[in-house]
């Protein structure tokens, strides 16, 4: 077997006697251009990145560190903001300023911060 250069032998054998657990996705090295995808209802509590190890038949060979990607959820809320108030107070043509004050969502456990646009109307957001 090849380990990582400069492991113990106990860090080599535990890595040789590694079971591979229930991975998300499994790539077959003779894969076109490795790619595949990747869909999964939920992630366990805590988790940030994607990690992929080596395997070799039924062990894995667990470099350190391994290959890593940092995920981000793109979710779309499910709780709206309750209205918004603005009132131009900047007395020059075509410039506006003054408090923008929003009227926050029900349930803000998911959210993690509210954007404001120009609109062309009550629901069309311009570019």
């Amino acid at each position: 077997a090849i380990f990582p250069h400069g492991l113990s032998s106990s860090q080599m054998e535990a890595l040789a006697s590694t079971e591979v657990e229930e991975p998300l996705l499994s790539i077959s090295a003779d894969t076109e251009g490795l790619t595949s995808k990747l869909e999964v209802p939920g992630a366990p509590e805590g988790a940030t990145h994607l990690l992929v190890y080596s395997v070799i038949g039924d062990k894995a060979r667990m470099q350190d560190p391994p290959a890593a990607v940092a995920v981000e959820d793109r979710a779309i809320p499910t709780v709206l903001p309750r209205g918004l108030i603005f009132e131009d107070a900047d007395p020059g043509a075509g410039v506006y300023g003054g408090y923008a004050k929003l009227k926050r969502a029900g349930d803000e456990a998911s959210l993690t911060h509210y954007l404001i646009y120009w609109g062309g109307s009550e629901t069309e957001k311009l570019p």
